[in-house]
């Protein structure tokens, strides 16, 4: 891949809610859209309940997201193919939707950063560390094949979008000072919490 110097290479693993929200967040932002090259894949079509939470209209029915994102913003570099590990980057953002689907990226990735957003239980994660999978569901099998990463806060699309302000700060750090704004954190019901922080209720 020709990458202009000076950039950093961005790969987006899933456009559905985060990922074709962050492409209009990074669209928006004249600092992030100068200092990223950004690649995007998915391998789903734009279906109709799409339409509320997703960077989707309802003319992009039936097309694949990746096509329908590519053609509202041509600069980003899309592909209709599932995540592929044997892809290098500087930052990966996590957002497919599935657990299993992010054990095998997580685990066989080559990314400097790796940024994993996923809504269900309320729950934002940030990963920089391979050392970290040890303390998340990654390894837990039962967890990986009951778990879809879906759920009724995907509707949510004020949720979505808070997701996505968290990823542009994330990565306006990443770029700025050559690491992340936080190594890891959750947000919970709202509240924010560092790893290993139990003064704060979940309930």
């Amino acid at each position: 891949m020709d990458v202009e110097k000076n950039k950093r290479v961005l790969h987006i693993a899933g456009l559905g809610a985060v990922g074709s929200n962050l492409v209009n967040k990074i669209n928006h932002n004249t600092f992030l859209k100068d200092k990223l090259e950004v690649y995007g894949w998915d391998y789903d079509k734009v279906e109709a309940h799409n339409c509320g939470n997703q960077f989707y209209s309802y003319g992009d029915i039936g097309n694949y997201k990746a096509a329908a994102l590519h053609k509202r913003f041509p600069w980003v570099h899309s592909s209709c193919e599932p995540y592929s590990t044997d892809n290098a980057c500087d930052i990966l953002v996590m957002a497919v939707d599935t657990m299993t689907a992010r054990r095998i990226i997580f685990h066989d990735r080559h990314a400097d950063f790796c940024l994993d957003t996923r809504l269900a239980d309320d729950v934002i994660i940030s990963l920089t560390d391979h050392s970290i999978a040890d303390n998340l569901d990654y390894n837990d099998d039962e967890v990986v094949q009951q778990s879809p990463c879906q759920s009724s806060f995907h509707a949510d699309k004020k949720l979505v979008l808070k997701s996505v302000d968290w990823l542009i700060e994330q990565l306006e750090s990443i770029v700025t000072k050559q690491e992340p704004a936080y190594k890891e954190r959750r947000l919970i019901g709202g509240h924010v919490l560092e790893w290993g922080d139990t003064d704060v209720s979940i309930n």
